[in-house]
């Protein structure tokens, strides 16, 4: 797994044997509060579970309920704004943490990547390998989106 260390990468050989470990490897290596992946409906997947068990701002389940709730915003966006592709969304909140969605498909299946970060904290470089890990986790046969019949 391509992860970001302070400013150097390292990578790890396979890849994890689920999808909640190589997500606890991401948050753990992010120092990320926790990370959930759900659909875009907020139907939760696979989480990480919280990092540090003392300190927990939300559940798996709210942490994917409100990736739900944004992925709405995120679709008045698309629709008003022309042209508009989203790819994250991002809300700070007083203590200048932040609840990062970041929206990435599998096939036809739209998934939501949600975590939480500490003020300052750097992700996108660390999402962005951790989401091409979850596509190659697909890809591999371990792990297949659902398919929703119309």
């Amino acid at each position: 797994m391509q992860v970001l260390k302070g400013r150097k990468m390292t990578t790890s050989p396979s890849l994890p044997s689920n999808l909640s470990k190589l997500l606890q490897q991401a948050a753990e290596e992010g120092q990320f509060e926790m990370i959930v992946l759900s659909d875009i409906d907020g139907l939760p997947f696979a989480n990480s579970g919280a990092i540090d068990k003392k300190n927990v701002s939300c559940s798996e389940e709210i942490l994917a309920a409100l990736s739900s709730l944004i992925s709405v915003f995120k679709q008045r966006v698309e629709k008003e704004i022309a042209n508009a592709e989203t790819d994250e969304i991002s809300v700070v909140m007083n203590d200048k943490s932040r609840l990062v969605c970041r929206y990435f498909h599998v096939d036809t299946a739209e998934f939501i990547l949600s975590f939480l970060v500490q003020p300052n904290q750097s992700y996108r470089r660390l999402t962005n390998s951790t989401i091409s890990l979850v596509k190659k986790f697909y890809a591999a046969g371990k792990y297949k989106p659902p398919m929703y019949s119309a």
